[in-house]
């Protein structure tokens, strides 16, 4: 048997239900469930009966993705044998957990106001290196970068962009920020390049 035909979309209907069910299951519910876990976390308190709703979904897809490989393994057996809807299935997987995630609110705020961030950071080394812990407020022209004061001490500058669980972090010295770097019980969500980083706190 040919390789095109062993990728070719069969001519049953219930063969192309399954195929657009599983494209709709890695597509929507798993890279959807990632693309928005960060914009679910902003709810604070809320955010874990969020999670825990979106969280049931997830389950039943993930039961429902292994039903569909065992449909696409029946498939590779049959007399006529196709791979279309296996290699769907094993793709969509793939995509859905390594696809790069979309820009958060902070990227974007950074990527249109880049020089103006740096510039208030580089007001803050000089106390980094004097081992100072200040807050910095900003000018009420920069008001619009951050909700509240920026943050400095050790090496780094935190600016709270929205009131939530999340902030833009700038580091002087191009380490990651330790936890403590991240608010109370914070962590290092993402890095965005050498010096800029997203810090997650798990309390306000």
């Amino acid at each position: 048997m040919s390789l095109k035909n062993f990728f070719t979309m069969s001519s049953e209907q219930k063969y192309r239900v399954l195929i657009v069910q599983a494209i709709f299951l890695c597509v929507v519910i798993f890279f959807g469930f990632r693309a928005l876990q960060a914009e679910i976390l902003r709810w604070d308190f809320l955010a874990a009966f969020i999670l825990l709703g979106c969280g049931i979904p997830v389950l039943l897809g993930m039961v429902y993705w292994l039903i569909l490989l065992l449909y696409g393994i029946r498939a590779m057996l049959m007399p006529k044998p196709n791979g279309l809807l296996f290699f769907i299935v094993i793709l969509g997987a793939f995509f859905a957990w390594y696809m790069p995630e979309p820009p958060m609110r902070e990227e974007i705020k950074l990527f249109f106001n880049r020089s103006r961030y740096e510039q208030i950071a580089e007001q803050g080394r000089a106390r980094s290196l004097a081992g100072k812990r200040e807050c910095i407020e900003l000018a009420y022209k920069d008001r619009d970068l951050a909700a509240r004061c920026v943050f400095v001490e050790e090496n780094y500058a935190s600016f709270q962009i929205y009131r939530d669980v999340f902030s833009l972090v700038y580091s002087y010295d191009y380490q990651t920020p330790k936890a403590v770097e991240c608010g109370w019980n914070g962590y290092v969500w993402k890095r965005i390049d050498l010096t800029w980083f997203i810090s997650k706190s798990d309390i306000n």
